[in-house]
């Protein structure tokens, strides 16, 4: 489960390194780099967060556009007010997100990245729970594998995504028995081209992938 992560890093570095992957970063809303972009300690589900989704899914070499969207997905067949829809789907699970009624259609027309820099997790009793904080070993911003999905509520048009877990690596295997999907940078383009199979990334993370402190 991935219920809080953060989000520090800043977007001129954010953008430098999708430009060298070929995934240059478009503002359709402003045209210029937001001048608002976030430093989040720590997320929480049904905050609006930034999320980088294909220009033209057909061609991912188009480059990404900058998207800020509901964290907590709401699928697009859901009807009347946002707070009606109670299903918690801050995550997708990688076994079924092929074939769940919430997630299939997202997974196959609608994958985007969720960047972030760390994640938390939480163990213990109830009023003594110690938070740890999940990084890359060198520090470094990463992407979750993210769906997202566009509904029509009573209040308006909605646009929300959701993470996808897999199986606990043996890093994280300790503190839960799952963990987010976490892309390395050469495995984004991979991950937003509908054509190709992604199986591969929602594999168990290997050892050495995340560092794990105390927080």
């Amino acid at each position: 489960m991935c219920n809080a992560f953060r989000l520090s890093t800043p977007i001129s570095a954010i953008e430098e390194v999708l430009r060298q992957l070929g995934l240059p970063l478009s503002y359709p809303d402003t045209g210029a780099t937001p001048n608002d972009w976030p430093q989040i300690e720590m997320t929480r589900p049904t905050n609006t967060l930034p999320v980088f989704r294909p220009l033209d899914p057909a061609q991912p070499g188009a480059g990404l556009m900058l998207a800020q969207q509901r964290w907590w997905l709401v699928p697009f067949f859901h009807r009347g007010e946002t707070k009606a829809w109670k299903a918690m789907c801050t995550n997708a699970r990688a076994e079924t997100v092929k074939t769940s009624r919430t997630f299939k259609g997202p997974y196959e027309r609608r994958r985007c990245l969720v960047p972030a820099d760390a994640y938390y997790e939480w163990t213990g009793e109830k009023g003594a729970k110690t938070r740890w904080r999940f990084e890359r070993p060198d520090g470094d911003w990463w992407s979750f594998a993210g769906l997202w999905d566009r509904c029509e509520t009573a209040e308006g048009p909605l646009e929300s995504f959701a993470i996808i877990t897999k199986t606990a690596g043996p890093d994280s295997a300790g503190y839960h028995n799952r963990q987010p999907v976490i892309l390395d940078k050469a495995d984004f383009a991979r991950w937003l081209d509908l054509s190709a199979d992604p199986a591969a990334l929602l594999a168990p993370s290997p050892e050495g992938t995340l560092k794990v402190t105390q927080a």
